[in-house]
């Protein structure tokens, strides 16, 4: 039950991570400074790609989870997406500025989501090490000692 339970908190952290990166990629588009887009420069087009690949890989590691069904591959798609989804939040507010705080914009719905959804389920730390004890079989290891 717990890994699927992952799976599917790792699939909707990247379709909110999709949804929030989609609409800021329309947004620099649209916002000018400068006389030109700010989505045309450099800077902003790495780190939009950088959340984009992010995404991506949350994506392919959920249906490799669900194709597999074990609870590596099910720990490895929670880690991941747990694990991308600060940098997410934060870009996204970053190119979007305060408009992203109001309650008439939509990204605030996706952020407060995001946020809500990286603290199921146990902190990072803790799915890292049920991704160590999965990997290497040693789940009868006390961490603790």
């Amino acid at each position: 039950m717990r890994q699927w339970w992952g799976v599917s908190l790792a699939a909707e952290i990247g379709a909110t991570a999709r949804a929030a990166v989609d609409l800021t990629i329309e947004y620099v588009k649209d916002r000018r400074q400068f006389g030109r887009p700010i989505g045309s420069y450099q800077a902003i087009q790495h780190r939009l790609s950088e959340c984009a690949v992010a995404v991506h890989a949350i994506q392919a590691l959920v249906r490799r989870a669900a194709a597999l069904g074990t609870s590596e591959a099910a720990a490895v798609a929670l880690v991941h997406a747990k694990e991308a989804c600060p940098r997410i939040i934060y870009d996204t507010h970053q190119f979007q500025g305060a408009i992203g705080l109001t309650y008439e914009y939509p990204l605030h719905f996706y952020t407060y989501r995001l946020r809500l959804l990286h603290g199921e389920l146990g902190s990072m730390a803790d799915n890292a090490e049920r991704l160590a004890a999965t990997r290497w079989d040693a789940g009868d290891v006390d961490w603790n000692d």
